[in-house]
């Protein structure tokens, strides 16, 4: 079996599972974003024990393991289009005691339907005529088919947030959405999700650009 790495929180992953530049990053903090970390588990602490919690973009599950460990009565949905990062997170599922997960190989964008997903692991992305087809939905319809308010949303799709938040108009408008924690990849899109959930009337609790210790911007938004 592969070397594990084990995060000071207590998450574990398989170390073939990272980037070298990531595993350069925890030799000095070790975390992998503790920034956003900080202000999930904030958000966590403003819920309560129980919740709804989605990860769009989950990658191989360290957001995903990290809530199971401080929440273990949250409900837990990863959104994953990449075949081999759903494959690595469940392999590191079985890691971290095995917690229920509801995976889901749609991508995320503006539309429900198909798309092309450009590369593979952490740099997979949508990419209009490149790569492989993947299904997509929509945040709206996320929401919509959750049952309840979704209580905080991670999302980190390398660029693809536009898309996202354009699909999302309903949820914002209905508030189905109660959290969010976005990643972002450009300065430009960067500000234009600041505007976008401003024009919602949604409170900006953060938002950065750029992050100390971590590859890309980030906001965090609540619902008035």
């Amino acid at each position: 079996m592969s070397e594990v790495h084990e995060f000071s929180n207590g998450v574990r992953l398989r170390r073939d599972h990272l980037l070298p530049v990531q595993l350069e990053r925890y030799a000095e903090i070790n975390l992998h974003e503790p920034e956003e970390e900080a202000w999930i588990t904030k958000m966590l602490d403003e819920i309560g024990e129980a919740g709804l919690f989605v990860d769009v973009g989950a990658a191989v599950g360290y957001y995903c393991f990290l809530v199971a460990r401080l929440r273990p009565k949250f409900e837990i949905r990863a959104f994953e289009p990449d075949a081999a990062n759903r494959a690595r997170l469940a392999e590191n599922r079985a890691l971290n005691g095995n917690p229920t997960i509801r995976l889901h190989a749609q991508a995320v964008c503006d539309r429900i339907g198909s798309a092309t997903l450009a590369g593979e692991g952490f740099m997979a992305m949508l990419a209009p005529g490149q790569g492989k087809p993947v299904p997509t939905t929509t945040l709206t319809e996320i929401a919509a088919g959750a049952g309840r308010p979704i209580d905080l949303l991670k999302m980190d799709i390398q660029g693809g947030e536009h898309a996202a938040l354009i699909g999302a108009e309903g949820a914002l408008k209905q508030r189905l959405i109660r959290r969010w924690i976005v990643g972002t990849h450009h300065p430009d899109l960067h500000a234009w999700c600041v505007d976008r959930f401003r024009g919602h009337k949604y409170r900006i609790v953060f938002e950065a650009a750029q992050v100390p210790h971590q590859p890309d911007g980030m906001i965090v938004a609540a619902a008035p």
